[in-house]
């Protein structure tokens, strides 16, 4: 027998050991994934477990937690919500007393420091026609701090109001303390009209050297002037400003010297006005022109 024929008798075998080998390492590897995912689900059944102990925990914790800050909450309540000790209040007062505010502010104070309402102290000030604002602040740990600031009236409105600088029609039960401001007088609705109005007659007058002490308007709305140097406008209802411009250019050009002896200077003309003089009733016409 030749040793060629010796080794083809031997591949056989070797195939079968071959095949012996791949079998034992396939099921080494079956093994070995069925020991990892045994392994794995025990290791999910731990992490399980312990996510469940630490969300118990913190549950727990939380709870402890909510408990303590209540506790301190209410010690700290008890410490800072003390008796209200002092009221600072600032701004400058011409028509509302300080008394009077502390005693409005005092009939606001039916709780302790922490306790008092703040919105409240406001709008009990602030309902004062007088108050046109008010800033109220806490002063830890027992003190209020106010700054108010009162209206500032530039005419009163006929016996119980007075117009503030915006303009803006304020109702009061009396409106005597104002009686060095001029007049204006007119119905409520009217208000708004008549005030803008006053403000540019006292504005176009002024360079004339003249000022308003008193201004109306009647149903209706013809306008009257009152002047401090002693004399009556009497304007109509139409033209009103250029009726103006007319009587400053003749007050310039004729009327300013005799300006003691103008009772009352009639504009309800087209193109022209009339004098009346205090020595005589007699109306005088005089052009603008002339």
């Amino acid at each position: 027998m030749t040793r060629r024929n010796l080794k083809d008798m031997k591949r056989p075998a070797k195939k079968a050991t071959d095949k012996k080998k791949l079998a034992k390492k396939t099921q080494q590897k079956k093994g070995a994934v069925r020991s990892a995912t045994e392994h794995d689900g025990g290791k999910q059944i731990k992490w399980g477990r312990f996510v469940l102990i630490a969300v118990l925990f913190t549950v727990s914790v939380a709870g402890l937690t909510q408990v303590k800050w209540q506790e301190i909450y209410q010690k700290t309540y008890q410490v800072t919500n003390r008796p209200l000790a002092s009221i600072k209040i600032s701004g400058e007062f011409r028509f509302v007393s300080r008394v009077e505010l502390e005693e409005l502010i005092s009939s606001q104070l039916d709780g302790s420091f922490v306790d008092l309402n703040l919105q409240e102290v406001k709008s009990a000030i602030e309902n004062n026609p007088w108050v046109e604002s008010v800033l109220v602040e806490r002063i830890w740990p027992d003190s209020l701090k106010l700054k108010i600031e009162e209206h500032y009236p530039i005419a009163r409105w006929n016996d119980n109001g007075f117009i503030n600088r915006a303009g803006r029609l304020i109702k009061v039960e009396s409106n005597e303390v104002l009686v060095d401001l001029p007049l204006l007088s007119g119905k409520d609705e009217n208000s708004n009209e008549l005030s803008k109005n006053y403000f540019f007659f006292s504005e176009s007058l002024k360079r004339s050297g003249l000022k308003i002490s008193a201004l109306s308007v009647d149903n209706k709305m013809s306008w009257s002037l009152y002047l401090d140097q002693g004399f009556e406008l009497v304007f109509g209802r139409e033209d009103v400003q250029s009726k103006l411009e007319n009587f400053k250019f003749v007050f310039k050009a004729h009327l300013g010297r005799k300006i003691n002896q103008i009772d009352r200077v009639d504009l309800r003309y087209e193109k022209g006005l009339a004098v009346k003089w205090k020595e005589n009733s007699a109306f005088v016409a005089v052009s603008p022109g002339q």
